[in-house]
């Protein structure tokens, strides 16, 4: 059996997921791009993180303690953390190794990825269906930060 196997349908689905995830960073760079140069931003940081987790702090921080966010924290910080806990399937779902199918389970139900996680290995499993719900999730974290 092949490491890698091609399958349209599965990169498919997690094409769209990383498009979708592409939107949900891109609207946090845009909200703390406007926090910066409108909100009193500067006043928590000189300039834009470029970190993912130092992005997800400063729009956090800025939320919480900038009083001219106060109206937008009740909506963006749930956002931000749903964003947040999603980062870890992204992880899995981006940079975890591909292993292809696992021999014992039907191809067209489930993928394994690797997250190295300390000395040991955790494997993940996604159906193309969970894929493409996460996918949903990071469009729908997007539109409510823009």
């Amino acid at each position: 059996m092949a490491a890698f196997l091609h399958d349209s349908s599965y990169h498919r689905a997690l094409g769209f997921f990383c498009a979708h995830w592409a939107y949900a960073e891109a609207a946090v760079d845009l909200c703390n791009s406007a926090v910066l140069d409108s909100y009193g931003g500067r006043t928590i940081a000189p300039a834009l993180p470029h970190d993912f987790e130092e992005q997800i702090e400063f729009f956090r921080k800025a939320h919480r303690t900038l009083p001219a966010l106060a109206p937008f924290a009740r909506s963006g910080l749930p956002l931000i953390g749903r964003l947040a806990a999603l980062r870890y399937d992204r992880h899995s779902l981006i940079t975890g190794l591909q292993l292809g199918y696992l021999s014992q389970m039907p191809p067209d139900v489930q993928r394994t990825r690797l997250v190295p996680d300390g000395l040991f290995t955790e494997a993940k499993r996604f159906t193309e269906a969970e894929i493409e719900g996460k996918a949903a999730e990071a469009a729908d974290i997007a539109a409510g930060l823009l």
